[in-house]
């Protein structure tokens, strides 16, 4: 089903200044508004994708890929990735009107382009309380020896 104009309410686009030459997204995340400079997050926007449906719903598969991150070296690494986790969960409040399962393709990402758990805990903590409800899967294709060790000492928890 289309979005609706209407149900982009929260976002709206704009252009930066004529000097500064950014596109921006402003978007409301819980109760704050964020902007997301467009610019710097498109060249790792093929690193998390809409992967299609499942079931018979609309249940969305979000793909994320941390290949395409970038180098954690990188002197604009945080501000770049504070700016596509914020383009990824304003997305994923259009993508997800029920349930929704994440792939996460981790092999043959080097060390470098893994986000760090401070990182993803600061992340959790800021998606809403619908969207941590909804997600169903959370599947890990070719998970290194580390992350199944913390999936199996954390799973009687979860």
């Amino acid at each position: 089903m289309p979005v609706d104009s209407t149900d982009l309410g929260m976002l709206q686009w704009r252009m930066g200044g004529a000097t500064n030459r950014s596109l921006w997204r402003t978007v409301i995340i819980g109760e704050q508004e964020h902007c997301i400079d467009l610019r710097m997050t498109q060249p790792y926007m093929k690193g998390v994708t809409h992967g299609g449906s499942y079931g018979e719903g609309l249940n969305a598969i979000i793909v994320f890929a941390p290949c395409f991150l970038p180098d954690s070296s990188s002197p604009d690494y945080h501000y770049i990735m504070e700016n596509l986790f914020l383009y990824v969960i304003s997305s994923l409040e259009l993508l997800v009107a029920e349930d929704y399962m994440i792939v996460h393709l981790k092999g043959a990402t080097p060390q470098w382009r893994m986000l760090g758990i401070g990182w993803l805990k600061k992340c959790y903590q800021m998606i809403d309380r619908r969207l941590q409800k909804n997600l169903k899967s959370l599947i890990i294709v070719h998970p290194s020896w580390f992350i199944q060790t913390v999936l199996a000492i954390s799973c009687p928890f979860i």
